[in-house]
């Protein structure tokens, strides 16, 4: 998945992975290729899990958004 910060460069949410344990939180990211849907993201990499999670979402991003 491609997302856009605030200044819509385009980037891979491969390199935003937050290490083993932590949790990441982004505001008004754009969504794909042309960064058209703006967007709240969560990337948490939660010990014990395989797979890191991705949470979009249209409210404030926190702690809770992954509960």
């Amino acid at each position: 998945m491609v997302v856009h910060g605030p200044r819509r460069h385009p980037i891979e949410v491969g390199y935003l992975w937050p290490p083993k344990g932590e949790a990441r939180f982004y505001n008004g990211v754009g969504l794909w290729t042309d960064g058209r849907w703006r967007c709240n993201l969560v990337l948490a990499n939660v010990k014990g899990v395989n797979e890191p999670w991705v949470v979009i979402t249209d409210e404030p991003p926190s702690l809770n958004t992954l509960w």
